[in-house]
């Protein structure tokens, strides 16, 4: 299945949180061409202009799952009890470590307008630890470093004729009417210079102006809640002042994203847009950057790559992850990690290796292609789904047909390693077709039940019990949420939760950067005022990007070689981030209570809905803040007790069985307190998992100290990756004293720093160990040469085989010559077998 290609190579839960310096950015009450104001009390943040009075008449906020429209000087939000950040006096957000929480900042005009506005925000500090304000880092967009708070300028688009349904709803589930009129969609960053959009920024009377705020929590912040100002200046001085509070969380989400999914790009539209040729230099640099703000979005770019040649030269980066790393300017969610999915032949786009045309085709061809393609991935990107995209898209023929049936024969029929690489098919689940498709991507409109052709469930169930994928791709409301528009912003955010309700492979987004009209010859449309797209009436069908420069359209130049963001690509970010909390949750065992989260979130969808249903989940994004509250609390409940060791007298480990060659060495150590389980309900060990440096340092704290003792919490060692109040904090004690006492080593000398989520590596073992038996000041003899893998020269060669003498660690090779692996992770199992060893315990 499509999910099961990228779980196998996941790393688990204790490592994917990876702790970094993050190197303070003092901030001494803001930039220094601000003049300060007075503070204003709570009861001047909402104030009363008169008509002659330019200036804001009202300030408040909103979460990330509205749109609130220009003219709307009377939302419900504004005042109401149900505002998940605003209480009418502060913002309050929430969220967990390497996460982006975002929130709107709603300026209202008075009479007679507002001009010359900008927005700030400061550090958000707790101690002596800060999030840099809104204003550091590069001005540059697309310079993610250092960069933790953006402020985005919300576009209005006029939303005259209300899109048409066709695949986008049903006529019972379209969306209120409230979204006609000016409707927020493009963000503008306000670092634009002022005359392409940015700041300072006028607003015309009587109308709103939404500020989009992107707030990325760094992996490294300790939990606790930080506080600062959102600052709204006029004529650079500060006018006006609302505090914010942020609660970071006692969990980091992954780098890694478990709901793969494509979304498409147009080479061509962008090339144009952006005034340069495609498959150029210049045109490359420009696409790395959609890359890069989908990859912070946490969805994957597929596209038609012409031939393997052009893929190695151009496509490896972010396949590789290359591309999200600092040398590219890159900081933030998904750091060093490669895209999950690649689509060959995209839209029956076939690379010339596999043939190009179809009166080009054979076998042969096909088999080379696709032997060359696989050999490559397999080469330099391993953990990428590659799937063969079967030409024609959305087959309806005979002929279609024939054309899917040949291409899929070649494909399966390959006696080489090309044959791996599965076919994909944008169709509903058909007899004719079965067997030949390995993935199939249905439309939503094809998944509910009583339509024709729809999905039948037992369908769905057999292609997944035969070893096919099945997900969903574009939005259908009730199955799904839309893509459009002019509908409810959470639309993208709830088909993460769909896809984790049904336990969908995929999900697949036709086009990101349609940006004409195919019903008018292609004619390149102007899409920052005219959102009809699509052939069927549909506002913003396959707009998700905007582009940051435009060579068709210049009055909407923004000077930017790169993509602009869209509210629905932040709600789809929100969703993904969603869907995360339910990950960790399952990996904690929290199975059973997210079941009912889910469920109360989306009580139907795809087959489980009707053409006569309303959509089940919440319209508004309060409604999925209420349940994703109740997930923080109890993925920070079970965080919190899976750090502690619970004392039982009745072990019963989920995941080690009796036949699992350290069983009783893991038991016993969990019931003389030296161990604990990855997980308490249910009771988890995680035997293969990597033990981590945090995990090593109480364990092995326990060897030395006894496994009552309690290290001094208040006595913490210089370390930068380590406080006494961060995710660490329960080793942070432990770590200090066995750094004291001279048996554990820093990972790094300048700065000083732990790595308490790093691997324990059989060499750090070996030196806690013997340091243990031996004394802190122990040095080894001159070694033999035992090991084939280590020079008699290396210094560690005698501490490993001084280890392997006294039966401690053996050879990590069960045949052929001896060999140390001292690099190589030391499981958390096989810890426990080391540590029974060296303690002597009687094993039954």
């Amino acid at each position: 299945m499509f999910n099961k290609y990228f779980q196998r190579e996941m790393i688990s839960l204790g490592t994917k949180v990876f702790a970094l310096v993050f190197m303070l950015i003092s901030y001494s009450g803001g930039p220094s061409t601000v003049e300060a104001g007075p503070t204003l009390t709570p009861s001047l943040v909402s104030f009363e202009a008169t008509e002659k009075e330019p200036g804001l008449a009202r300030v408040w906020a909103v979460d990330d799952g509205e749109k609130v429209k220009r003219e709307d000087l009377n939302h419900p939000l504004a005042t109401g009890s149900d505002n998940s950040v605003w209480d009418g006096v502060k913002i309050a957000l929430f969220g967990a470590r390497n996460e982006i929480v975002a929130f709107q900042l709603i300026l209202e005009s008075a009479a007679a307008g507002a001009e010359d506005i900008d927005v700030f925000i400061t550090d958000l500090s707790r101690g002596s630890y800060s999030i840099p304000n809104s204003r550091a880092g590069s001005s540059d967009p697309y310079d993610y470093r250092g960069v933790h708070i953006e402020l985005f300028l919300e576009h209005y688009i006029k939303i005259a004729d209300p899109s048409r349904g066709g695949s986008a709803w049903s006529q019972a589930a379209k969306p209120s009417s409230d979204y006609m009129g000016w409707v927020p969609d493009a963000l503008i960053p306000l670092s634009v210079d002022q005359e392409l959009g940015g700041a300072p920024f006028d607003i015309p009377a009587n109308s709103n102006q939404g500020i989009w705020v992107d707030m990325w929590i760094p992996r490294d912040t300790p939990e606790g809640l930080y506080t600062g100002e959102v600052q709204i200046l006029s004529g650079n001085k500060i006018s006006r002042k609302i505090s914010i509070e942020v609660s970071v969380l006692n969990f980091t989400l992954p780098d890694e994203t478990h709901f793969p999914n494509m979304f498409a790009i147009s080479p061509g539209e962008i090339a144009t847009r952006h005034g340069v040729k495609v498959d150029s230099d210049e045109y490359y640099e420009i696409e790395t950057r959609y890359h890069q703000m989908a990859h912070r979005h946490r969805f994957d770019l597929v596209q038609a790559v012409r031939n393997l040649s052009q893929g190695r030269r151009y496509h490896h980066r972010y396949l590789t992850g290359k591309l999200y790393t600092d040398r590219y300017g890159y900081d933030g969610p998904g750091e060093g990690i490669g895209n999950q999915t690649f689509s060959i032949g995209l839209y029956g786009n076939v690379p010339t290796d596999y043939g190009s045309e179809p009166p080009d085709w054979s076998k042969e061809s096909w088999w080379q292609g696709s032997n060359e393609w696989a050999a490559w991935f397999q080469d330099n990107a391993p953990n990428v789904y590659i799937s063969k995209f079967l030409l024609p898209d959305e087959p309806d023929s005979e002929s279609d047909l024939r054309t899917i049936q040949a291409q899929a024969d070649w494909s399966h029929s390959n006696p080489d390693i090309g044959n791996t690489i599965p076919t994909f098919a944008t169709t509903w689940i058909d007899s004719d077709y079965q067997g030949y498709v390995d993935t199939w991507s249905t439309s939503a409109n094809h998944t509910l039940s009583g339509t024709y052709p729809g999905t039948d469930s037992e369908d769905v169930k057999s292609e997944i019990e035969a070893g096919n994928a099945w997900g969903v791709y574009n939005g259908y409301r009730p199955a799904t949420g839309s893509t459009l528009i002019d509908t409810d912003a959470i639309d993208f955010r709830v088909i993460p939760w769909i896809g984790w309700k049904y336990d969908l492979d995929h999900y697949f987004y036709w086009m990101t950067t349609y940006w004409a009209k195919s019903s008018e010859s292609g004619r390149r449309k102007n899409i920052f005022t005219n959102p009809r797209t699509a052939t069927v009436q549909r506002n913003g069908s396959g707009t998700f990007f905007y582009p940051g420069e435009d060579h068709v359209y210049y009055e909407e130049d923004r000077g930017l070689p790169g993509p602009l963001a869209s509210i629905r690509m932040k709600n789809w970010r929100r969703g993904m981030q969603d869907y995360e909390y339910l990950w960790l949750a399952q990996e904690l065992g929290l199975g059973s209570e997210i079941e009912q989260m889910v469920d109360q979130i989306v009580p139907s969808a795809l087959w489980d809905a009707s053409l006569d249903d309303p959509i089940s989940w919440p319209a508004r994004g309060y409604g999925f803040e209420t349940i994703r509250q109740e997930l923080a609390e109890l993925i920070s409940e079970e965080m919190s007790t899976a750090q502690r060791p619970l004392p039982s007298k009745d072990v019963n480990f989920q995941d080690v069985s009796e036949n699992h060659p350290y069983q009783s060495q893991i038991e016993s150590l969990y019931q003389l307190g030296y161990f604990y389980g990855c997980s308490q309900a249910p009771l988890a060990f995680c035997p293969e998992r990597s033990l981590s440096r945090a995990e090593g340092a109480v364990l092995f704290g326990r060897v030395v100290y006894g496994p009552s003792a309690k290290p001094d919490s208040t006595d913490q060692a210089n370390f930068a990756d380590l406080s006494p109040t961060g995710e660490f904090s329960w080793a942070a004690p432990w770590a200090t004293q066995l750094w004291q006492g001279g048996f554990l080593s820093p990972c790094l000398q300048e700065p000083s720093k732990f790595c308490p989520d790093s691997p324990i590596t059989r060499l750090d073992s070996v030196l806690i160990t013997l340091r243990w038996i031996f004394g802190p000041e122990y040095v080894p003899t001159q070694p033999e040469g035992l090991f084939s893998d280590v020079s008699i020269h290396w210094w560690g060669t005698a501490w490993m085989e001084e280890a392997y003498t006294l039966g401690i660690l053996g050879s990590c090779q069960d045949e052929g010559a001896l060999q140390s692996c001292p690099y190589e992770a030391l499981s958390r199992a096989e810890a426990a077998a080391m540590v029974v060893r060296l303690l002597g315990i009687e094993i039954p």
